[in-house]
């Protein structure tokens, strides 16, 4: 599943798939339309390749895609009528499970680089969310690891810390992560990133 900043939670298709059809006509689209004008400031159009991402009973979240990424647009129902609700950049990233917040992940400079034969990586961890500063210690996810040929894709999930919190990040946070097959060949990629992408420190 994937989402804008991993808020949405959709089919992986709505994104990659060329041929996903255009949102249907109805007052929700009418509704986008006149969100389209609101924010003029995103330079996209109300007849372009709108997919309709989510719909909930008061709400309809829109995405397109533009040269520079993704744009997404809301429209909600409010005392019979919809009306525009919000527009912003979209970046592609994997939706976690419930209470997990995204981070990103990269080797720890501080050891070698692992082999082939590893089975184990030291790695420093990011989270997205504010969080006071406060590590990620105690907060994180097992990690979701997947092989094929020629990669091994990993992605780290943080328990946000709850309540309200300043902005200024932490430290990438150290942990050691054991790995359920040895490295071999294959690419390292961080899969909080859709498409994923080799790890970098934020």
């Amino acid at each position: 599943m994937i989402g804008c900043g991993g808020q949405i939670g959709v089919p992986a298709a709505v994104f990659d798939d060329p041929n996903y059809p255009d949102a249907p006509a109805g007052l929700e689209r009418d509704a986008l339309d006149e969100t389209v004008k609101v924010f003029p400031g995103f330079g996209v159009a109300a007849d372009q390749h709108w997919r309709l991402a989510l719909r909930t009973a008061d709400a309809v979240v829109y995405v397109t895609q533009v040269s520079s990424g993704w744009i997404s647009a809301s429209v909600r129902l409010k005392d019979g009528k919809w009306i525009p609700a919000g527009m912003g950049g979209c970046q592609l990233m994997a939706a976690l499970s419930d209470g997990l917040g995204a981070a990103s992940w990269a080797l720890d400079p501080g050891f070698a680089a692992p082999k082939a034969n590893a089975t184990e990586m030291h790695i420093l961890v990011w989270e997205f969310a504010c969080s006071g500063g406060s590590p990620a210690t105690g907060r994180m996810s097992d990690p979701i690891v997947t092989y094929s040929a020629n990669s091994l894709i990993m992605t780290v999930g943080v328990t946000r810390v709850g309540g309200p919190a300043t902005c200024p990040g932490p430290p990438g946070t150290p942990a050691l992560v054991v790995l359920p097959q040895p490295i071999g060949d294959r690419t390292l990629l961080d899969g909080i990133y859709h498409p994923a992408q080799p790890p970098k420190p934020l």
